[in-house]
């Protein structure tokens, strides 16, 4: 495996495995009724309060 800077993937099955992956995770809703949040580190400090007024 030859794995280059800056991409996501290596090959094709990384691709389906990574898009079965994405289909398994929660949306903001369905993790609300679960009473979580999405992980804080993927925003600002700003973002996270402006996403997460009530």
């Amino acid at each position: 495996m030859n794995k280059k800077n800056g991409e996501m993937t290596n090959d094709f099955e990384d691709i389906k495995k990574l898009g079965k992956e994405m289909e398994n995770m929660h949306d903001e809703t369905e993790l609300a009724e679960e009473n979580k949040i999405a992980d804080p580190r993927q925003f600002t400090e700003e973002e996270h309060h402006i996403k997460h007024k009530k």
